[in-house]
């Protein structure tokens, strides 16, 4: 369906660029530094509008440049922090184990000699 979409805009786009082309025909003077041309005026619209889509996807390129760093620079440090939390649990899971085995050794001891008592 998009590509549908798609191929309709073009030709609909198409369409209207040749239909401008035709209806002007008429040679105008194009003044650049140092030369002067004479184009017609559906060739110089032409060419300015694909100068404008250059400059625009160099404007878009530069962004999207920067927010991949962005991007990339948050998923390293997420990676760091992910691997932070990992390291965390495991520091946890050790120490519980560890208090268990204290807890159970306390208890045992508490019930080989009862007038041990424990605050």
């Amino acid at each position: 369906m998009k590509r549908l979409v798609s191929l309709i805009s073009f030709a609909f786009f198409l369409l209207l660029g040749v239909i401008l082309a035709l209806l002007n025909p008429q040679a105008v003077m194009f003044d650049y530094f140092f030369k002067q041309a004479s184009l017609p005026l559906s060739i110089l619209m032409t060419l300015s509008f694909l100068v404008g889509l250059f400059v625009a996807g160099l404007l878009l390129s530069t962004r999207m440049w920067s927010m991949q760093w962005q991007i990339s620079k948050s998923t390293k440090k997420l990676k760091l922090q992910e691997a932070e939390i990992l390291q965390l649990k495991k520091n946890l899971n050790h120490l519980e184990a560890q208090a268990e085995l204290h807890q159970s050794t306390a208890a045992k001891s508490t019930q080989a000699n009862p007038l041990v008592s424990i605050n």
